[in-house]
C-alpha cells in the first residue's frame, strides 16, 4: 500500500507516547519559526510494538502537514 505525503515537518520521537506532545510543540514551532501554515493533527509511524517494547524505546515517526 502506498500512502502519498505532501510537504510536512517530520521528527522522530523515541520513548514514552505521552510525551509525544513535546515533540509536537516542537515541530509546531519549527514551522513557526519557517513561516508555515501547519495542521495540528498528526500522522504517527508506530515503529515498534508497544506490547514488547519497553517504554524508553519506543520510537515513532511524526508528521504534521505543512504550507508556505
Amino acid at each position: 500500500r502506498t500512502y502519498e505525503e505532501e510537504q510536512c515537518v517530520q521528527a522522530f520521537h523515541r520513548g514514552d507516547y505521552n510525551e509525544m506532545n513535546e515533540t509536537l510543540e516542537k515541530m509546531i514551532q519549527f514551522a513557526k519559526d519557517k513561516h508555515l501554515k501547519y495542521e495540528q493533527y498528526t500522522h504517527d509511524i508506530y515503529l515498534n510494538d508497544s506490547r514488547k517494547t519497553q517504554v524508553q524505546n519506543l520510537k515513532t515517526i511524526m508528521r504534521i502537514k505543512v504550507e508556505p
